[in-house]
């Protein structure tokens, strides 16, 4: 199947589709960059040429929305995307907190799956515990790596009482 690139022209209208639909809007990676003070990407969140290749979480990115083309055409027969956000899951039962040895990863009362870095040795055993392939190493920091992952914008929900950055989009 022939899968068209993308514009960074093209304009999305996110209000357009159904609640439980993602839409191509970055919005959620945006905003979860500035709460978390994420590095900035290589290209900018309102370019829609981040579509064209298929993205992965790491440590500077906790949230990411891909674009798949799942067979489905239009009535022009062009394919139609379909568009998916991936972040840590917060397990009900957290293979990466069960094999963290020293407690660094947490379940929280409010379903987060908390990171404690003062707690964190560096061992990664929770990278390799993942089924999701969430928890990422700072290989970039030779000093002082983290493991980093989504928290549920923990802090923000239980001190503030709002909502993660990712839902609360109009920040």
């Amino acid at each position: 199947m022939n899968v068209p690139e993308v514009d960074e022209k093209e304009v999305s209208h996110p209000h357009d589709a159904r609640p439980t639909e993602h839409v191509e809007c970055p919005s959620c990676e945006k905003v979860c960059h500035e709460v978390n003070h994420l590095p900035a990407p290589s290209l900018p969140f309102a370019d829609k040429r981040v579509f064209n290749e298929t993205r992965r979480m790491d440590a500077g990115s906790f949230t990411v929305v891909n674009r798949y083309f799942p067979g489905k055409l239009d009535e022009h027969n062009i394919p139609v995307p379909v568009y998916v956000k991936l972040q840590c899951m917060h397990c009900q039962d957290p293979a990466c907190a069960s094999a963290c040895i020293t407690g660094a990863l947490t379940k929280k009362e409010n379903g987060a799956v908390y990171y404690d870095v003062s707690l964190c040795i560096g061992c990664r055993y929770c990278m390799v515990a993942c089924p999701f392939e969430v928890p990422a190493y700072e290989y970039s920091e030779p000093l002082m790596p983290r493991v980093r992952k989504c928290t549920f914008c923990y802090e923000r929900i239980t001190r503030d009482g709002r909502l993660p950055a990712c839902a609360d989009t109009q920040e």
